[in-house]
């Protein structure tokens, strides 16, 4: 509503609205920068969240804490995590196990322009003897010879995969594409989490 410099934003999935001032995008400086349509469904989610909480719903779920899965259900009506847990687990100093995870079948279909997903690194256990391999990883900016940190329990977006690499943008600032390697993207990767995009 350009009158009333107010946007609505419908949550397909709960099948509820929300409307959101100019203001409170611009206040929202925790959430997505520089994308006032991108932050104005944060914040919708966000009031969902808290609707629910009050009606004793949803209390474990934050949008800051990379619940993926849920935030596609709330907006398209479905999702699902295609990759889940904690990768890295181990008693033992000296030795580590990494889950069989599937990834080479499911890599290509991020090529799948009916389908979204989303993807996150969990730090690995510090016994793990490649754990620096993690801290001190840069990845390039597609276009650019900047370079970004990775880290940790925070949502990628990913774009496109290829036989090297799986391109994604940080949706802090969703302006820029990374890419990484698809070995280093399988040693570290703790959750793939996707949805069906419905035209």
């Amino acid at each position: 509503d350009a009158k009333n410099k107010t946007v609505t934003v419908n949550l397909k999935g709960v099948d509820k609205s929300y409307t959101i001032s100019q203001d409170e995008i611009d206040a929202a400086t925790d959430f997505a920068k520089d994308e006032g349509d991108l932050r104005a469904i944060e914040i919708a989610i966000d009031r969902y969240v808290a609707d629910m909480a009050k009606e004793g719903k949803e209390k474990s779920i934050d949008i800051h804490g990379n619940q993926m899965e849920f935030v596609y259900k709330v907006l398209l009506g479905n999702g699902k995590t295609d990759i889940k847990g904690d990768q890295f687990f181990s008693n033992d100093k000296d030795k580590y196990k990494v889950q069989e995870r599937n990834y080479d079948a499911i890599i290509p279909d991020f090529n799948n322009p009916k389908k979204v997903y989303t993807f996150a690194f969990n730090k690995p256990n510090p016994f793990r003897k490649d754990i620096d391999d993690f801290d001190n990883k840069m990845v390039n900016e597609v276009g650019s010879d900047r370079q970004q940190k990775l880290y940790s329990n925070h949502a990628y977006a990913i774009v496109k995969a290829d036989n090297q690499f799986v391109y994604f943008r940080n949706p802090h600032d969703s302006t820029k594409m990374y890419k990484i390697d698809i070995e280093f993207f399988k040693r570290f990767t703790a959750e793939v989490q996707s949805a069906d995009l419905n035209y």
